[in-house]
């Protein structure tokens, strides 16, 4: 039975809390969708529980798939004698958050900040290079990568995280 946390109110863990919040949402988007709506429109979301169902499903109100592949922007390695610089390889139109930066997290948990030399007037994207200088006596074969990105055309952005390899290049 769950305790209580002082004046907070039941201790329900998070995930606990949103399942039962997802549930009465669908619940109520499902109670107010009449059947006469769904039998008139076969192929739309009402029949499965409304927006919030297709959210819930990974599928999009337009069908696609919500994570189909998308492990963020494209990462460019350039090796100079010395240091190999990464650097951020958005497809254009897409915006890569300058509020939240992406990091590379390395497998001792330290985390490296990717730097952009000028960032939109609100400060909210970067524009041009996005970019992270390691020099090669200390650069990972192997780490975490962290962005947050908002494709073309989207108000909201994602955050993605991935791992990615640090290769030497041959001959050097």
């Amino acid at each position: 039975m769950p305790t209580s946390t002082g004046s907070i109110g039941p201790a329900f863990p998070l995930p606990a809390r949103r399942a039962v919040a997802a549930l009465l949402l669908a619940g109520a988007s499902a109670a107010c969708t009449k059947p006469s709506d769904a039998a008139q429109s076969p192929d739309s979301t009402a029949t499965a529980g409304g927006l919030l169902g297709s959210a819930m499903n990974g599928v999009r109100p337009d069908g696609r798939d919500a994570a189909l592949n998308d492990s963020g922007p494209n990462v460019r390695l350039e090796y100079q004698a010395d240091s190999v610089r990464l650097v951020m390889d958005a497809t254009p139109g897409d915006q890569i958050n300058a509020l939240q930066p992406p990091v590379l997290e390395l497998r001792d948990g330290r985390r490296l900040s990717f730097a952009g030399s000028e960032i939109t007037s609100d400060s909210a994207y970067f524009v041009g290079d996005v970019a992270l200088m390691l020099p090669r006596a200390i650069a990972p074969t192997q780490a975490t990568l962290h962005t947050s990105y908002c494709r073309a055309g989207e108000r909201l952005c994602r955050s993605v995280s991935r791992t990615v390899q640090i290769a030497e290049r041959a001959g050097n």
